[in-house]
Formats: structure tokens, C-alpha cells, sequence
């Protein structure tokens, strides 16, 4: 995540996952992503779970190892 936040200088990450992929969701999930909302028929009509990952929550991230301690 360091490209995104750091080089990039981006203030959040989304993600749109399909809702039956719960291998993506648990990947998410276990890197501080938070459910945001559900996308209504995104994917060729199936739902999908927006994620999204503010900075300010990557920063405390134990899976952040450039935080500052």
C-alpha cells in the first residue's frame, strides 16, 4: 500500500468486489478495508461490496511496516 499512499499521495483506496467473492472480501477485510456500501447489479448484474481504505487507517495499520511507532 505504500505506492498508492506514499508515492502516489492518494487520501483513500476503493474497491468494488463482487458480492459472492468472499476470498476478495476477507483480503480486504484483513488489510483494514471497511464495507461502505453494496453497488446494486455493477458486475453483468450481480451486486457488489464497495470497500474503501482511508490513509489516516493505514497509518495505525499493523500491516503498515513505514508507520512511524
Amino acid at each position: 500500500m505504500r505506492y498508492p499512499f506514499i508515492d502516489l499521495g492518494c487520501k483513500r483506496i476503493s474497491a468494488a468486489i463482487p458480492k459472492k467473492n468472499r476470498r476478495a472480501q476477507e483480503f480486504h477485510w484483513r488489510f483494514g478495508f471497511k464495507h461502505e456500501g453494496t453497488l446494486r447489479r455493477y458486475f453483468d448484474g450481480q451486486d457488489a461490496m464497495l470497500f474503501g481504505l482511508l490513509k489516516s487507517d493505514w497509518d495505525k495499520s499493523p500491516f503498515n511496516i513505514h508507520r512511524s511507532t
